[in-house]
């Protein structure tokens, strides 16, 4: 049990952290390294071609209060 539930928490955390908070922006990849900085996405001036992809997912994990 200690193994899945590490497992949901990181698989949570990645999905939800892809996307900020207050903007809506998507991040083009996750850094593996630790402290490391996400460039996220803005309308007017950043949108890659991958931006959107896999968007469903923040639905399908989104905690319910």
């Amino acid at each position: 049990m200690r193994y899945i539930d590490y497992y949901e928490r990181a698989l949570y955390n990645h999905i939800l952290s892809s996307q900020h908070p207050q903007t809506g922006g998507l991040v083009y990849f996750t850094p593996m390294r630790p402290d490391h900085y996400r460039v996220y996405s803005s309308a007017q001036e950043s949108m890659w071609c991958c931006v959107g992809s896999s968007i469903e997912n923040h639905a399908k994990s989104a905690v319910s209060p």
